[in-house]
């Protein structure tokens, strides 16, 4: 098992949550190779960094050449600019 974990901190949690969550969060369940997928549902605390992290995901893949293999993928290329967005505008 290999787990991808997906740090996000944001200015703007209300922007951020209106890229990440429905309707565009069904993308992550569609990548090839997902085994399974978790989110935060709460506002996420680090004792080197309180309050600075506004989500946290978890993807699990079986393997690291899951992930390679899956990234390659278009839905895991459409999964990378989504993540994009969400970082460069919120």
């Amino acid at each position: 098992m290999t787990i991808i974990v997906a740090v996000y901190r944001t200015k703007n949690a209300e922007a951020f949550n209106r890229y990440y969550f429905p309707p565009t969060c069904h993308w992550p369940k569609g990548l090839p190779g997902l085994r399974k997928y978790e989110v935060s549902s709460s506002h996420v605390g680090l004792p080197i960094d309180p309050g600075g992290v506004h989500l946290v995901a978890l993807l699990e893949f079986d393997s690291a050449d899951d992930i390679r293999a899956t990234l390659g993928t278009p839905e895991g290329q459409a999964s990378q600019a989504i993540s994009q967005i969400c970082r460069s505008r919120c």
